[in-house]
This record gives structure tokens, C-alpha cells and sequence, in this order.
């Protein structure tokens, strides 16, 4: 016998037969389990891991603190200053034919070397006829220079003719040399050198910087005299040289390249340099005056002619008249415009061509820096 079934019956049938058995149910309720589990997991080794990481790029010896950009620093390294007597100097000389002086004034030179521990070089035979050696022997001690590592390296060559006796041999090299602590304002400077009371350079001593622009200086001074005829006259030879060098640093480009100083520096019996006078060549092959040349004071020390203030007075008035015509130049006044163009061309023609008159350089100087309100 059967029974009608109701609506409420049907419903009731139908819900029933899609609700998931027991068993089901504990399937799903499983992996939802581990999923969870499966995702915490994964969140805690992500965090030991990269918790790790970083801890491992952390130098050990670094404290927590904080490293912010203003922080100090755990430690500073030391960076030691050179000083003036640090400076790498050779001396050159040509020694060949009839200049060769007398025993006393190479016993100076000897004794000078060995004081300071100078690299001494000698050039013994000529490496081609006439005016040309000077130019080429310097050329071929500065490429060798260049080539040796850079903390080997010779920073300046004194070159000086055997007939400028080097009377002091208590003075250092160092001492006619830009004061090292200034590399900025003397960084260009290639020669150092000084003229005569007519203005012409002294090419029988100077200095000369190991450097690419004192090559091309040379370089430079060697084509103006290449294809010139050589009538065997030294005196000749030595004009020669003479003005194919000042010549050369006369040229724009080269003009902030030399400083000259003066000339009492480099002729006298209190100075290191002594330049006795030769009315003829012949003249040269006699013994040179050397007495006194190696005179002390009272407490048995040699004096410093120049005097060490005399020397840094005579750099800072140089370095002042740069910084100033640097400044005049941002303002808009320069040697070739601006309303104190006149004053400017001064101050540039003193400073590069007689800086040795230091009185008369540090007025002009005065007079622009003021003119033009700098301090």
C-alpha cells in the first residue's frame, strides 16, 4: 500500500540526499588542516631564512646602531701629509767636452747630493750635435721617470750647467720648490726658473717638473731650433737654447706654466747657487772662485739665502695673484673686457712674467683686489 507524498516530504528528500556524508565532511576538514599548517610553515621559514640573510651581510664587529647618513663612522682611516722635504728631486748636469770643473767644485756637488740623497745624473756624451742636447737629455730622464710606478717617481729635475757651482750645500732643493700643501694653485707650474737684469732667461739653471707638460715644452722649444745651422760657437749654442726656450714659454698656452724667480737666488755666495762670471769660454777651464762658499754662522749651521720667510712670502703673493684673477674672471673682468681689463692685464703679466719683483706684484694685486671689492 502506498502513501502520497507531501510537498514538505519532497523537500525534505531532496536537501538530505545533497548534504555530504560523514566521512566526506572529515576529508574536507582535513585538508583545510593542512593547508593552514601547510601556510603558516611556509611564513615561518620565509622569515628564519631572510631573518638569516640579512643578518649574515652585517659585518660582525659593527655595533646595532642605527647607520645614519650623518652618523660617525666607527673608525677613520689615517691619511699622513707629505712634507716639503718629502718631494722626489733629481739633478741633471751635461759634462762633456771643456766644461769640466775643477775637483773643488765637483767635491760641493758631492757633497751636496750626499746630504740630501739626490739622485745625480750626468750626461758624459752628446747625443747629437749642437743646442739640441740640453732639450733631449731632460726629454729622455723625465720619459723614464714616468714610466717607473707612480710613488717612484721623480717629481722635479734640477738642471744646472756645470759652470753654476752649487756653493751651499747645506740648502735643500726643496726649498726654491711650491710649497707642497698648495698642489691646486701650482698643479700646471712646469719650470722654474729666473731671468737677468734684461729680462732673458737663465737657462743655465732651473727647475723643471717631471710631467707630460714639460714634454711638450720641450718638444716645442726642440722645433724652433731643429733645422737652425750649428757654426760650432757655444756661446752661440748657449743663445740659441736661450731663446728657443723663452720663446716657447712666451707662448699663451704655456704662459701659467713658469714662474720666475729672483735672480739673487740663484747667483750668490749665500745662496745655493753660485754663478761665477766667464768673460770668454776659455775662461771656464780655470778654477772658479769657491772660497767662502760654504761659510757658517755662529752657532755652526749654514744660513738659508733665501730665508725660509722670504720663500713663503714669495709663494703666497703668487698664489694671491692668481686667486685674485680667478675671482676678477667671475665677475666678469678679465684682460680683454670688463671696466678693470687694464688692471688685470698687469696683475696677469706680472704674475707670469716678474713675479720675481714681489713688492711691486703684491701692490697691483692690492690695487684689483680692492678695486674690485674681493676679499
Amino acid at each position: 500500500m502506498g502513501f502520497a507524498s507531501s510537498p514538505e516530504a519532497k523537500s525534505f528528500s531532496i536537501e538530505a540526499t545533497n548534504m555530504p556524508s560523514a566521512p566526506l565532511l572529515l576529508r574536507l576538514y582535513c585538508k583545510k588542516t593542512r593547508l593552514v599548517i601547510g601556510v603558516i610553515l611556509l611564513l615561518v621559514i620565509s622569515h628564519v631564512f631572510f631573518g638569516c640573510s640579512i643578518f649574515n651581510l652585517i659585518p660582525s664587529n659593527t655595533s646595532a646602531t642605527p647607520n645614519f647618513p650623518n652618523a660617525i663612522p666607527q673608525s677613520i682611516p689615517w691619511a699622513p701629509t707629505r712634507s716639503q722635504s718629502d718631494l722626489r728631486i733629481a739633478k741633471a748636469t751635461i759634462l762633456y767636452d771643456f766644461r769640466k770643473p775643477d775637483t773643488g767644485t765637483l767635491a760641493l756637488d758631492d757633497l751636496h747630493t750626499q746630504n740630501f740623497g739626490y739622485a745625480s745624473h750626468i750626461l758624459q756624451t752628446p747625443i747629437v750635435r749642437g743646442a739640441l742636447n740640453k732639450f733631449l737629455y731632460l726629454q729622455s730622464l723625465i720619459i723614464t721617470e714616468l714610466q717607473k710606478p707612480i710613488e717612484d717617481q721623480k717629481e722635479w729635475i734640477l738642471y744646472h750647467e756645470t759652470t753654476v757651482i752649487l756653493a751651499n750645500p747645506h740648502i735643500p732643493l726643496h726649498h726654491f720648490l711650491p710649497p707642497i700643501t698648495d698642489v691646486e694653485t701650482f698643479k700646471i707650474l712646469s719650470i722654474i726658473a729666473t731671468k737677468s737684469e734684461s729680462e732673458e732667461l737663465n737657462t743655465k739653471v732651473f727647475f723643471i717638473r717631471v710631467s707630460g707638460g714639460s714634454l711638450r715644452i720641450l718638444t716645442e722649444a726642440m722645433e724652433m731650433i731643429y733645422n737652425l745651422p750649428d757654426n760650432g760657437d757655444e756661446d752661440e749654442e748657449f743663445s740659441v737654447v736661450a731663446t728657443a726656450f723663452q720663446t716657447t714659454l712666451a707662448r699663451p698656452h704655456h704662459l701659467e706654466k713658469a714662474i720666475y724667480q729672483p735672480r739673487e737666488w740663484y747667483n750668490s755666495t749665500s745662496s745655493l747657487f753660485y754663478q761665477p762670471y766667464y768673460p770668454t769660454a776659455a775662461h771656464r777651464l780655470l778654477s772658479p772662485p769657491v772660497t767662502q762658499t760654504t761659510s757658517v754662522d755662529t752657532e755652526g749651521s749654514s744660513p738659508m739665502f733665501p730665508d725660509a720667510d722670504t720663500v713663503h712670502r714669495f709663494w703666497h703673493v703668487v698664489r694671491e695673484a692668481r686667486r685674485v684673477l680667478n675671482e676678477a674672471k667671475e665677475k666678469g673682468h678679465t684682460s680683454e673686457q670688463g671696466e678693470w681689463w687694464e688692471m688685470v692685464a698687469e696683475v696677469k703679466e706680472w704674475v707670469e712674467g716678474r713675479a720675481w719683483d714681489t713688492e711691486e706684484l703684491e701692490r697691483r694685486v692690492r690695487v684689483l683686489r680692492e678695486g674690485l671689492d674681493i676679499d
